[in-house]
């Protein structure tokens, strides 16, 4: 039995430094562990889960809330992250930051269609929004391919006569985002 758990650790390991180039958060051997010692208490879960499960916990979505945090976390983390999220709504000062720190760290964007005006609730303003972030993105060095556009829709069940069309105009934008902007990627 242990020396199938150290095989499975030192597995695990050499497949998140070989992932991370190199380098590994500094809690990532902690939830290695974790994850070999759930694995060896006897789960009947299907082959893979306890594989797939830990490279879900050594990946990492951050919230965009701080920009300190985000830097403090982006040094700690070994592989590729997003940050949650971009957006112009309070102007493109944040955004100006987070862009600098995702390109220092390698870091994708996932990119929200809101501006100054707010959230865009048809498919011409979530386009234009979505072309503004990429042109802003690019222009300070990222690829089209390090966004994830989030078009975003409003709840679309909730009675509001204004919302009925939101699902449509939600799909219409992200059909046009494809088109207008190659390599983009939609969430």
């Amino acid at each position: 039995m242990v020396a199938r758990l150290a095989s499975d650790y030192n597995a695990a390991m050499k497949r998140q430094r070989s992932t991370s180039r190199g380098r590994m958060p500094r809690n990532s051997e902690r939830l290695v562990a974790l994850a070999v010692h759930l694995k060896a208490s006897g789960s009947r879960l299907e082959d893979g889960f306890w594989e797939r499960e830990l490279d879900l916990l050594l990946t990492k979505l951050l919230a965009a809330g701080n920009d300190e945090a985000v830097e403090a976390a982006l040094k700690l983390h070994g592989g590729r992250v997003l940050i949650n999220s971009i957006n112009f709504e309070a102007g493109e000062e944040k955004a100006e930051k987070l862009v600098a720190l995702a390109r220092q760290f390698g870091a994708g964007l996932v990119a929200l269609t809101i501006d100054e005006r707010g959230m865009a609730m048809d498919a011409g303003r979530k386009v234009e929004i979505a072309k503004r972030l990429t042109d802003f993105c690019v222009q300070r060095g990222m690829r089209p391919g390090d966004l994830l556009v989030d078009v975003l829709t409003f709840t679309i069940g909730s009675g509001d006569p204004s919302l009925k069309t939101a699902a449509v105009e939600t799909m219409e934008a992200i059909r046009r985002i494809k088109r207008a902007i190659p390599g983009e990627r939609t969430l």
